[in-house]
């Protein structure tokens, strides 16, 4: 396994002129995505590692010194440093470990969503505590713990327009602020499904920055949005769809920087 993957990428960033060129984890993550690669196991994620961290030229001791698993997948995060920012929307199982919630536990699974290259422009920066990086985050309205419950429609409400949030399976969880990609509410339309991740602030983690740069969130979900015009208020919900009613959440979507764990 670890000499196929090293020798695939390999190949990939040679390409056309025969010269060895720059790679980050964006182009690696992305190759190994879309690969129709046998080894999508548990078996083979510890060579997977191994390989894409001697591609990246990481310190390899400090790699092989951690012990097989989460904790040597955390030190690779923590090597590679500069991520792709949407690293955190793939449909991928997470590390379940303080600071490395949004953190994928393998990049051998199928996902439509292409890693991000430009890691200058679309980059985030693994943490001891968390990943840092600027996204376009919706606030509920006075910092309220809203659950969502897949039994009733919940309906964000900004200025503008309206996003019914959707989860495939059923989930009930908390949450404050709902983040989603920078570029994606500028150009949303009716009937856009936008993925996005709900969170939670976490006003008990000891702040290193003014709130107004950068808030801090815990339990992180996965979600999608379905984009709408403003809400007619005076339409009835359809009750054989919503038999429980409709959850109206007012917010307001702006640009912030976050620290995930």
């Amino acid at each position: 396994m670890l000499h196929q993957v090293y020798k695939y990428l390999r190949g990939v960033v040679q390409a056309l002129n025969g010269q060895v060129q720059a790679i980050n984890i964006g182009i690696v993550a992305g190759e190994l995505r879309w690969r129709n690669t046998k080894h999508r196991n548990p078996n083979g994620r510890n060579d997977e590692i191994l390989a894409v961290g001697a591609l990246l030229g990481l310190d390899m001791v400090k790699l092989l010194d951690e012990p097989e698993g989460i904790a040597r997948m955390v030190m690779f995060y923590k090597l590679v440093g500069r991520l792709y920012r949407n690293i955190v929307f793939a449909e991928i199982p997470r590390l379940q470990v303080d600071g490395f919630n949004w953190a994928p536990s393998s990049f051998l699974v199928n996902d439509h969503r292409r890693p991000l290259t430009n890691l200058g422009k679309h980059g985030v920066d693994c943490t001891e505590n968390g990943l840092i990086g600027t996204y376009i985050t919706f606030a509920v309205a006075g910092g309220e713990e809203v659950l969502y419950d897949d039994a009733k429609r919940l309906t964000l409400v900004d200025d503008e327009r309206s996003f019914d949030i959707l989860v495939p399976s059923k989930k009930l969880f908390w949450f404050t602020h709902i983040i989603i990609y920078p570029t994606v509410v500028p150009e949303s339309v009716a009937g856009t499904m936008v993925i996005a991740a709900a969170v939670k602030e976490d006003t008990e983690y000891p702040r290193t920055q003014d709130l107004s740069i950068q808030i801090d969130f815990v339990g992180m979900f996965q979600t999608v949005l379905h984009v709408g015009w403003f809400r007619n208020w005076d339409t009835p919900v359809h009750k054989d769809r919503f038999p429980n009613g409709e959850q109206l959440v007012p917010g307001k979507f702006r640009e912030l920087k976050v620290l995930l764990r």
